[in-house]
């Protein structure tokens, strides 16, 4: 109901012939983070490599590769991506432990240590580099303040927004994450008026934008499908002046308001 990976299916799903297990750290679309240490335990007792997408807990959670880090020494490879630090879209990193086999996906050239052949994208890269060197020196502090005025934006939302419910873990969740099923009202309809009053929200994850059918990550955690398109999606990318955030969770309120006052 949470959004969690189910642990004892994920284990029950490794076996013996098993040659690669990936977890996502963090939803993209429910914000819950993952535990993936018991799940890369067992894929390494059969085997098999362990990977995570850490692409949406990078740049506001304490992820670290190697020993001693979260999310554990069983990871043995993990993925991020520059646009989450504020870099440009289109470049990202891949971890992986030494001594992993590793085939590439493209041939041909020899670039990246033959990992990956083609010609790099030299200035995403650099400016991947330079948006996570800016980043990570106040990633503890921002993230702390972005969860203080999250709690706070869905706490107003759910006190004055009748059938309003939080999607994903109520606490262990990306800090800048707020998401949220509202019963009796579409999705769609409500993303229409916020983006008019300038509020940039979404159905769902970047990567399911334009779909009209409801999200199957709601689905799985069993909501019903005229629940789960009623699905909004509020991120943070930076903590904002009292000024502005008073005017979000104020113009967020009207919309939703206005949505879900009775009629006739």
């Amino acid at each position: 109901r949470y959004g969690r990976v189910d642990e004892k299916a994920a284990l029950a799903a490794i076996r013996p012939d098993t040659t690669l297990v990936s977890v996502g750290l963090a939803n993209g679309e429910v914000g819950t983070v993952q535990s993936v240490e018991r799940i890369g335990q067992a894929a390494k007792a059969a085997g098999a490599v362990m990977h995570t997408d850490a692409v949406q807990a990078a740049a506001s959670l304490p992820v670290s590769f190697g020993a001693g880090g979260w999310p554990g020494e069983s990871v043995d490879a993990m993925s991020i991506a520059s646009h989450k630090f504020g870099g440009p879209q289109g470049a990202g990193a891949l971890f992986i432990r030494a001594g992993i086999a590793f085939e590439p996906l493209l041939h041909g050239g020899g670039q990246e240590d033959g990992h990956r052949a083609g010609t790099e994208n030299l200035a995403a890269i650099a400016g991947f580099g330079a948006a996570v060197a800016a980043v990570m020196p106040t990633a503890g502090i921002r993230a702390q303040e972005m969860m203080v005025q999250r709690d706070t934006f869905v706490a107003r939302i759910m006190q004055q927004i009748p059938g309003a419910e939080l999607t994903g873990h109520p606490t262990e969740r990306t800090p800048n994450h707020a998401s949220l099923v509202i019963h009796g009202i579409a999705g769609e309809a409500m993303l229409v008026d916020l983006d008019v009053h300038g509020i940039a929200a979404s159905a769902g994850s970047a990567c399911s934008a334009g779909k009209k059918e409801p999200s199957g990550i709601l689905l799985a955690m069993g909501y019903d499908p005229d629940v789960a398109v009623t699905a909004l999606r509020f991120t943070f990318t930076d903590p904002l002046p009292e000024t502005d955030f008073e005017r979000l969770v104020a113009q967020t309120l009207a919309v939703l308001q206005s949505h879900t006052a009775p009629t006739g």
